[in-house]
């Protein structure tokens, strides 16, 4: 099972609104009145810094004790006035200074390499094709387990686990990296 939950972090009012963005101006949802609110929040104020942050969890199974969890961030500003047709939510308002386009300017194949949860899908993939190659290792080896042994005699062969230099590695980039980032547990 894979979930993601995604939400704008503005410097100027301590990280709000966060996991709160969707419903930020209250209920109903409504990216109308988030932004009103945001930008009322935010008059006065000369730091208009902000990100966009993603965080998605992969469960391989059942109980799985160590899921997969990936992370993104994109780094913009807030203006005032919105600009652009593309986007939803804060795209309109949220600039991008490294391209002087908003997340509703910007073209979505240009959005989707550069954005947080871009970042997110991307680096949980690195983690997939690590544990692909690894299960394959896996099957190969019980493979010719079962091949070269009489079916009379098949047991259950221990369970491994991938050594640590076989894992990618575990450094943890700088969160403006483009790559995003994965942590484990």
């Amino acid at each position: 099972a894979l979930a993601d939950d995604s939400g704008i972090c503005v410097d100027a009012l301590n990280g709000a609104p966060g996991v709160y963005s969707a419903r930020f101006a209250g209920e109903p949802k409504s990216d109308q009145r988030n932004n009103e609110k945001l930008i009322e929040l935010l008059q006065g104020h000369t730091n208009r810094k902000a990100h966009y942050y993603c965080v998605m969890v992969l469960v391989r199974w059942p109980e799985d004790p160590q899921p997969i969890i990936a992370e993104g961030a994109m780094y913009g500003e807030i203006i005032d006035t919105p600009r652009g047709d593309g986007g939803f939510g804060y795209d309109p308002y949220f600039l991008i200074p490294e391209f002087g386009q908003t997340g509703a300017e910007i073209p979505m194949d240009v959005k989707n390499r550069i954005s947080h949860r871009g970042k997110a899908v991307r680096a949980a993939a690195e983690w997939l094709a690590h544990y692909e190659r690894f299960w394959n290792l896996q099957l190969d080896a019980l493979s010719t387990y079962l091949q070269s042994t009489d079916p009379a005699t098949w047991t259950a062969p221990p369970p491994t686990t991938p050594s640590k230099s076989a894992a990618p590695s575990r450094r943890r980039p700088n969160a403006s990296s483009p790559r995003g980032r994965t942590r484990r547990p």
